[in-house]
């Protein structure tokens, strides 16, 4: 995964966990999954869980992967309620603005080498199709 995609991932993470966040407070993560048919999950209980597994691997990524330094810098660029710039972080650390850059672009190489499994997870689409299928096929028939 390419360091922009990491950077949006991790632009976006504060969303990802409020929308993971309600979909839990709603219990859309509890009990088993309630099907429309065998083969199509509620479309709430769909978003939820993609939501959820991206909080988990995004945090875990950051948790696991990174040194103390390379969290640091991510933490306050990204995932703090008021980002900063990486010059601004430099200033709070009394590093070398150079040091903060070197340690941001390691840290998304190795963020994008764990978060490769969430490539075809980040985007939330629309799936009433799927659930409007026999509409689909009486619109099609006729």
């Amino acid at each position: 995964m390419n360091n922009d995609r990491v950077s949006e991932i991790l632009s976006n993470f504060r969303s990802y966990r409020y929308a993971a966040k309600v979909g839990a407070d709603e219990g859309l993560l509890d009990g088993p999954p309630t099907l429309y048919s065998e083969r199509r999950m509620s479309p709430n209980r769909w978003d939820a869980t993609r939501y959820n597994r991206i909080v988990n691997t995004v945090t875990g990524a950051v948790d696991d992967v990174l040194t103390d330094e390379q969290r640091t810098v991510i933490q306050r660029r990204y995932l703090d309620r008021n980002p900063l710039t990486l010059n601004q972080i430099a200033d709070i650390l009394n590093c070398d603005p150079s040091t903060i850059t070197r340690r941001h672009k390691e840290a998304l190489r190795k963020l994008g080498i764990a978060l490769q499994p969430l490539e075809n997870e980040l985007e939330i689409t629309p799936f009433e199709h799927m659930f409007n299928a026999k509409k689909l096929q009486e619109n099609t028939a006729s």
